[in-house]
């Protein structure tokens, strides 16, 4: 069993790490609760039903939800500036980095978490649906809605495309 569980936390760890990481602003307090994610595994974990890529999302989702409810933090500009004092300037404006930062916290959560998983952690449909623990078509509403105001919301701001500004801000966070 042991051995099982070492192979699956190889190869899922590095993953949920960085998953955590794009949605908190520190590595410690990342790898402490991608920490907590593998102890649940550990806790629930069946030989015979390994976990998949989305369990590990899922639940590296819940518990990062539960860090910002035990803070009281959202993802706000501050966050942002925070992250820009930290890292370089990337190839990317800066400004646009900020307006699609900007953006993406004023979307509804599920919304912005499922454009997230799709444009960040690369997921398809049924993954995303499977981590938000939804139907595959509410994942399309809410990327179908997210889009759109995303939209909106970066030509009000004057920003590049959506889809170029969301990527590059993506790059920015890998770990």
């Amino acid at each position: 069993m042991r051995e099982r569980y070492t192979v699956m936390f190889q190869r899922h760890f590095p993953d949920v790490v960085r998953f955590i990481r794009r949605r908190v602003s520190a590595a410690a307090t990342a790898e402490d609760i991608a920490a907590d994610v593998f102890l649940v595994a550990w806790t629930k974990f069946d030989p015979e039903k390994p976990f998949d890529r989305p369990w590990f999302y899922r639940t590296a989702l819940n518990k990062v939800m539960n860090h910002w409810s035990r803070v009281a933090h959202n993802r706000d500009i501050e966050t942002a500036f925070a992250r820009l004092a930290q890292e370089p300037p990337s190839p990317g404006d800066i400004l646009d980095r900020l307006a699609v930062e900007q953006a993406l916290a004023r979307l509804r959560p599920r919304e912005a978490e499922a454009i997230r998983l799709t444009e960040w952690e690369g997921l398809d449909a049924s993954e995303v649906a499977s981590v938000l623990t939804c139907s595959v078509q509410a994942v399309w509403k809410l990327l179908s809605r997210g889009r759109a105001t995303l939209r909106q919301l970066l030509s009000d701001a004057d920003a590049p495309s959506m889809d170029a500004a969301v990527r590059t801000l993506a790059g920015n966070h890998e770990a």
